[in-house]
């Protein structure tokens, strides 16, 4: 890996909204100006969700990315950590970033990023 795909990795900021950005580098989301830092396991999700926009991640990835010991969680986890994002990102009973597919998995809905440019 070279040094530039270390600093873009390390410094990854992900437009998750208008005034809503991921921003690995703080573990947390920026809304418009303030800063909500992230607790471990809901940083994991979101930074995994951002490496696969738009993309179906199944609920087995994300106990396997959340938590060091997966077999000792279940699917309540996993819904507590997504309502806990849902509270950060977009108001949670009207998702439209985070979208639930039913007993699949979860849908990170984002515009696409543009190219990092140095």
């Amino acid at each position: 890996m070279s040094a530039e795909e270390r600093y873009q990795n390390a410094h990854k900021i992900v437009r998750l909204a208008p005034g809503l950005r991921f921003d690995s580098s703080v573990h947390g989301v920026w809304q418009h100006q303030r800063l909500v830092t992230l607790s471990e396991v809901p940083y994991r999700f979101l930074d995994y969700l951002c490496q696969h926009p738009r993309q179906l991640v199944p609920m087995e990835t994300l106990r396997t990315v959340g938590w060091d010991n997966p077999s000792q969680r279940t699917l309540s986890d996993i819904y507590r950590v997504i309502h806990q994002l849902r509270q950060v990102i977009e108001p949670p009973n009207q998702p439209k970033i985070l979208i639930s597919e039913r007993g699949l998995g979860y849908v990170l809905l984002i515009p696409h990023q543009p190219p990092p440019y140095f």
